[in-house]
């Protein structure tokens, strides 16, 4: 009887992945959701994964072209957005990363299926759907908290990395010098891989200016846009970059300090509802033998 049973379930997920092969909806257009640093990791993890990377993400294709019908496209440039911002996780696409999703959801909702259809002896369509809702908006809002905690480290390592590029520059290197001595220090901070991927597509052919606009738009940080754009601004104007520099990193301070008090304020009023439930947690075990010993005292 079991092997009847999981017979029967095979055959119908292959029939409903044969039905949605039939469907074909139109794919999707990629073009919009393409830039320089998805391509690059792309053809970097082929060279080093070969068909371990290419089969997934085959499959992820193939699911990605029903993502226009859990997503409008204003959506899915949104999420191409975060993903850029997260440093491209396994060189996807907005499109792709949704149907790896789709396929993790799909699976985990036959699995749901067949586990309520082998203890009750029926299948439960609601499990199903709330187990493919739970796994699939699980990872796409996923990538929008990794962005986040991205750009944060980014913020973070800026003010040092300022640091060392005005103290290489005063030693006598060129900017671009400067930022391959942080690049070689091999660290494995995010701001060090954009300031690898600036350094490649300075070497493909891009100005500085525009490799520069590039990790401006890529990362979407308030802190970078304005300590590059200041650069930039200071580079047209003939302002020494050293100064330039130095009156960046000051104001780096100034703003992780500002930053840190915003935040202590805010730790008093975020520790208040914590801390109201524990006293009354301690006014129930202090109180909790006396009411009950009243109670059980007192005349029916």
């Amino acid at each position: 009887m079991s092997a009847l049973l999981v017979i029967g379930v095979i055959a119908t997920f292959g029939a409903i992945v044969l039905g949605l092969i039939g469907l074909r909806p139109p794919p999707p257009v990629e073009k919009a959701f393409t830039d320089d640093l998805m391509i690059n990791r792309r053809r970097e993890l082929i060279h080093e994964m070969g068909g371990t990377y290419v089969l997934p993400l085959r499959l992820a294709q193939f699911f990605g072209r029903y993502a226009p019908i859990l997503m409008s496209e204003e959506k899915l440039t949104k999420l191409d957005r975060r993903l850029r911002q997260a440093g491209r996780p396994g060189a996807l696409a907005a499109i792709e990363y949704t149907g790896v999703w789709i396929a993790i959801g799909a699976v985990l909702c036959f699995t749901a299926e067949f586990l309520c259809f082998s203890a009750w002896g029926f299948p439960t369509g609601l499990l199903g759907v709330a187990s493919f809702s739970l796994v699939y908006f699980s990872g796409i809002n996923w990538v929008e908290g990794f962005a986040k905690e991205r750009i944060a480290h980014i913020e973070r390592r800026l003010p040092y990395v300022m640091d060392i590029i005005m103290i290489s520059i005063e030693a006598g290197s060129t900017f671009l010098g400067a930022i391959e001595q942080v690049v070689s220090q091999g660290s494995h901070e995010p701001l060090d891989k954009e300031l690898g991927w600036m350094l490649s597509e300075i070497k493909l052919g891009r100005t500085r200016r525009e490799a520069m606009q590039g990790m401006i738009e890529r990362i979407g940080s308030e802190a970078l846009t304005d300590s590059w754009n200041t650069l930039l601004q200071g580079e047209e104007l003939g302002v020494p970059l050293v100064r330039s520099i130095r009156i960046q990193a000051k104001s780096l301070r100034g703003r992780r300090i500002r930053r840190a008090e915003k935040l202590a304020n805010e730790a008093g009023t975020k520790v208040m509802a914590p801390s109201v439930l524990i006293m009354l947690a301690v006014l129930l075990l202090l109180l909790g033998p006396v009411i009950y010993q009243v109670a059980t005292r007192l005349p029916m």
